[in-house]
Protein backbone atom coordinates (compact mmCIF):
# COMPACT_ATOMS: atom_id res chain seq x y z
CA UNK A 1 0.00 0.00 0.00
CA UNK A 2 1.53 3.54 -0.86
CA UNK A 3 2.44 6.01 1.96
CA UNK A 4 1.30 9.08 2.13
CA UNK A 5 4.64 10.64 1.55
CA UNK A 6 4.70 8.83 -1.44
CA UNK A 7 0.89 9.73 -2.27
CA UNK A 8 2.23 13.14 -2.04
CA UNK A 9 5.30 12.95 -4.59
CA UNK A 10 3.08 11.08 -6.84
CA UNK A 11 0.36 13.54 -7.22
CA UNK A 12 3.01 15.92 -7.86
CA UNK A 13 4.33 14.00 -10.86
CA UNK A 14 0.59 13.56 -11.83
CA UNK A 15 -0.60 16.80 -12.04
CA UNK A 16 1.41 18.72 -13.94
CA UNK A 17 1.65 16.09 -16.50
CA UNK A 18 -2.17 15.35 -18.55
CA UNK A 19 -2.18 12.30 -19.69
CA UNK A 20 1.04 10.44 -19.18
CA UNK A 21 1.22 11.56 -15.06
CA UNK A 22 0.03 8.58 -13.17
CA UNK A 23 1.68 6.33 -15.67
CA UNK A 24 5.00 8.10 -15.15
CA UNK A 25 4.29 8.31 -10.98
CA UNK A 26 3.92 4.64 -11.22
CA UNK A 27 6.93 3.82 -13.38
CA UNK A 28 9.06 6.12 -10.71
CA UNK A 29 7.25 4.11 -7.92
CA UNK A 30 7.81 0.44 -9.15
CA UNK A 31 10.82 1.07 -10.16
CA UNK A 32 12.53 2.87 -6.57
CA UNK A 33 10.74 0.81 -3.73
CA UNK A 34 9.45 -2.37 -5.94
CA UNK A 35 6.45 -2.56 -6.01
CA UNK A 36 3.63 -2.85 -8.69
CA UNK A 37 2.10 0.27 -8.11
CA UNK A 38 0.19 -0.10 -11.93
CA UNK A 39 -3.12 -1.48 -9.65
CA UNK A 40 -2.54 0.73 -6.67
CA UNK A 41 -6.50 1.15 -6.20
CA UNK A 42 -5.15 4.22 -4.48
CA UNK A 43 -3.47 6.74 -7.24
CA UNK A 44 -4.72 8.66 -9.06
CA UNK A 45 -5.76 7.25 -12.46
CA UNK A 46 -6.35 9.24 -15.52
CA UNK A 47 -8.60 8.29 -18.82
CA UNK A 48 -5.68 7.42 -20.67
CA UNK A 49 -4.77 4.30 -17.83
CA UNK A 50 -8.58 3.18 -17.85
CA UNK A 51 -8.95 0.04 -19.52
CA UNK A 52 -10.79 0.63 -23.34
CA UNK A 53 -13.69 -1.07 -24.14
CA UNK A 54 -13.50 -3.22 -27.14
CA UNK A 55 -15.84 -0.97 -29.17
CA UNK A 56 -13.44 1.99 -28.77
CA UNK A 57 -10.96 2.90 -31.59
CA UNK A 58 -7.38 1.45 -31.85
CA UNK A 59 -6.12 5.41 -30.70
CA UNK A 60 -7.68 4.43 -27.26
CA UNK A 61 -6.60 0.84 -27.05
CA UNK A 62 -2.71 1.67 -28.01
CA UNK A 63 -0.49 4.19 -25.80
CA UNK A 64 2.66 4.45 -25.55
CA UNK A 65 5.28 6.59 -23.56
CA UNK A 66 9.04 7.01 -23.14
CA UNK A 67 11.04 8.66 -20.36
CA UNK A 68 12.71 10.48 -19.06
CA UNK A 69 14.83 11.47 -22.65
CA UNK A 70 17.36 11.70 -22.90
CA UNK A 71 18.28 9.10 -20.45
CA UNK A 72 21.13 8.08 -17.91
CA UNK A 73 20.77 5.15 -16.55
CA UNK A 74 17.29 4.07 -17.22
CA UNK A 75 14.78 4.16 -19.73
CA UNK A 76 11.05 3.84 -18.86
CA UNK A 77 8.56 2.41 -21.45
CA UNK A 78 5.28 2.99 -20.24
CA UNK A 79 2.67 1.12 -22.58
CA UNK A 80 -1.20 -0.42 -23.38
CA UNK A 81 -1.83 -2.25 -26.09
CA UNK A 82 -5.05 -3.16 -24.93
CA UNK A 83 -6.66 -5.39 -28.16
CA UNK A 84 -3.28 -7.82 -28.39
CA UNK A 85 -3.55 -10.87 -27.67
CA UNK A 86 -0.57 -12.13 -28.96
CA UNK A 87 2.79 -11.99 -27.23
CA UNK A 88 4.54 -7.96 -27.57
CA UNK A 89 8.16 -8.01 -28.14
CA UNK A 90 10.60 -4.62 -26.74
CA UNK A 91 13.60 -4.30 -28.71
CA UNK A 92 16.32 -1.55 -28.61
CA UNK A 93 18.63 -0.39 -31.60
CA UNK A 94 22.01 1.65 -31.39
CA UNK A 95 22.92 3.84 -34.19
CA UNK A 96 24.66 1.01 -36.42
CA UNK A 97 21.35 -0.76 -36.00
CA UNK A 98 22.82 -3.39 -33.72
CA UNK A 99 20.08 -5.27 -31.24
CA UNK A 100 21.19 -4.06 -28.16
CA UNK A 101 18.40 -5.01 -26.14
CA UNK A 102 15.70 -7.68 -26.26
CA UNK A 103 12.64 -8.93 -24.13
CA UNK A 104 9.48 -10.10 -24.25
CA UNK A 105 6.50 -8.04 -22.12
CA UNK A 106 4.68 -9.86 -20.02
CA UNK A 107 1.76 -8.00 -20.09
CA UNK A 108 -0.63 -5.88 -22.66
CA UNK A 109 -0.42 -2.61 -20.08
CA UNK A 110 2.65 -1.78 -18.17
CA UNK A 111 5.47 -0.43 -17.78
CA UNK A 112 8.75 -1.98 -18.53
CA UNK A 113 12.16 0.17 -17.24
CA UNK A 114 15.39 -0.97 -18.53
CA UNK A 115 19.17 -0.27 -17.64
CA UNK A 116 20.97 1.86 -19.99
CA UNK A 117 23.94 2.73 -17.76
CA UNK A 118 25.79 0.74 -20.05
CA UNK A 119 24.32 1.86 -23.08
CA UNK A 120 27.19 3.96 -24.92
CA UNK A 121 26.25 7.49 -25.11
CA UNK A 122 24.37 8.60 -28.84
CA UNK A 123 20.93 7.60 -30.09
CA UNK A 124 18.39 4.67 -29.85
CA UNK A 125 15.76 3.53 -31.64
CA UNK A 126 13.41 1.02 -30.07
CA UNK A 127 10.36 -1.29 -31.72
CA UNK A 128 7.46 -2.81 -29.71
CA UNK A 129 5.99 -5.87 -32.32
CA UNK A 130 3.64 -8.50 -32.05
CA UNK A 131 4.21 -11.37 -34.44
CA UNK A 132 2.41 -9.87 -37.55
CA UNK A 133 2.46 -6.14 -36.83
CA UNK A 134 4.48 -3.04 -35.83
CA UNK A 135 2.80 -1.33 -32.51
CA UNK A 136 4.98 1.41 -31.67
CA UNK A 137 8.47 2.69 -32.31
CA UNK A 138 10.91 5.75 -31.44
CA UNK A 139 14.35 6.95 -30.62
CA UNK A 140 15.55 7.86 -27.30
CA UNK A 141 19.38 9.60 -26.63
CA UNK A 142 21.80 8.15 -24.08
CA UNK A 143 23.92 10.66 -22.45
Amino acid sequence: MIKPLQLHTVYGICLPLPYTGSARARAWLNFFYGYDYWTDPYLPVEKSMKTASVSTTDALLREMDVYPNPCADWMSFSYCFADMTSDIILQVFNAQGMLVWKEKLTTHCGVKVIETSNFQPGLYTYLIHSATEKLAGGSFIKN
